[in-house]
C-alpha cells in the first residue's frame, strides 16, 4: 500500500480503494484505482515527470458508476 498507517496525507481529496505496481524489465509502473464500477477510465499521465495525482480533482467526480484507474510514468515513484 502507498499510504501506510500514521503517514496519510493530508491533501488528498480521495484515498484510493487499492493500489501497487508491475514491473517488466527491472522498471515499476505504479497505479491507484477508484470505485469498482463496469466501466473504466484511464487516466495517463500528462508527462513525464508528472506522476499521476495530477488527477486528483477529477476523481471525486467521475461517479459511483465508474473505476478510475490513475498511471504512473514508468519508474516514477512518489
Amino acid at each position: 500500500m502507498l499510504d501506510r498507517p500514521g503517514t496519510r496525507e493530508q491533501t488528498r481529496a480521495r484515498y484510493p480503494d487499492m493500489d501497487g505496481h508491475i514491473e517488466r524489465d527491472g522498471v515499476r509502473v505504479f497505479y491507484e484505482v477508484y470505485g469498482a464500477g463496469e466501466q473504466t477510465v484511464l487516466f495517463m499521465p500528462t508527462w513525464e515527470i508528472v506522476h499521476s495525482r495530477t488527477w486528483g480533482a477529477q476523481i471525486p467526480d467521475m461517479g459511483p458508476p465508474s473505476r478510475g484507474l490513475c498511471v504512473d510514468p514508468p519508474g516514477d515513484r512518489r
